[in-house]
């Protein structure tokens, strides 16, 4: 196996039981201190709560939800706004639409999950400055059998393609971004997060949305994501993962059978000084 940027990124990754109250530890607070490369949290949900959440999840009408090559996204993501008018508009009021569904006892605990590893940087979900409003606290996806899972991707890469969006929220440091997500429901088989081990920019991730099979380095030459070290993480309904998902490349492997891989998510910032964690969708 090639490998890009080093000896394995995931060198330093843990996981946690979200009840066990001597893990109440600044995990998020130490990747962004370079200490730790991510987590995983069992048990943030349990599998009644879970059911809950599903059932209200399920009941967003398609034509409320943005439809993409592998399923459907609700609320609209931050990549649909290209201007400050009509598509600025209708993110904020997809936001919205979410912050209507009865799950607050939902909003709470990601809230407090938040709270519980940050250690001593405060937690909250950016508000848009055009609504004063805080934006979405993540996304529900919804991957479908047989459409292909999704592309390898990174955070930077969405950063560059959409910048608009760090012009619509109050200011966050771009430099340092981490993506999250809970589980809610695997499919029968497939799903699972693949991270590779190789950084942005040290390879052009045009050429991996034109293809997905190689990337090019610095030196214009060809790296086959096959010959890439690669590490793969399947958490459990219920579970939050956390890791440097701004740099890293990563994906998500083709869903097979008949259920739909569901999950909830987004992505983490930081004010420029630190103190403060912004997360969203």
């Amino acid at each position: 196996m090639k490998t890009i940027i080093g000896d394995n990124i995931f060198k330093n990754f843990i996981e946690i039981d979200y009840k066990n109250e001597a893990q109440k530890q600044n995990y998020i607070e130490q990747i962004y201190q370079n200490k730790l490369d991510g987590f995983v949290t069992r048990g943030v949900l349990s599998k009644e709560e879970i059911r809950e959440v599903l059932a209200e999840a399920s009941k967003v009408k398609k034509e409320d939800c943005l439809p993409t090559s592998n399923g459907r996204l609700f609320p609209y993501p931050y990549a649909t706004i290209s201007d400050f008018e009509t598509t600025l508009d209708g993110y904020i009021n997809k936001n919205e639409e979410l912050l209507r569904l009865p799950l607050e006892k939902f909003k709470n605990r990601i809230q407090e999950f938040f709270e519980r590893y940050s250690g001593s940087i405060q937690a909250k979900v950016p508000k848009v400055l055009k609504s004063n409003r805080p934006g979405a606290y993540g996304t529900f996806r919804f991957f479908m059998p047989k459409m292909g899972g999704l592309f390898v991707h990174c955070g930077y890469f969405f950063q560059e393609e959409h910048a608009i969006y760090f012009d619509t929220v109050e200011e966050m440091d771009k430099e340092v971004q981490f993506s999250f997500f809970m589980m809610l429901q695997y499919p029968e088989n497939g799903g699972n997060l693949t991270i590779y081990d190789m950084l942005w920019p040290e390879v052009n991730g045009k050429d991996i949305f034109e293809n997905n099979e190689y990337v090019l380095d610095k030196n214009k030459k060809r790296v086959y994501l096959e010959d890439v070290k690669t590490f793969s993480v399947r958490p459990e309904p219920g579970d939050i993962l956390i890791f440097n998902g701004g740099p890293i490349w990563h994906r998500v492997e083709e869903i097979e059978g008949t259920k739909p891989r569901v999950s909830f998510g987004g992505f983490i910032n930081f004010s420029k000084d630190g103190k403060e964690l912004f997360y969203w969708g």
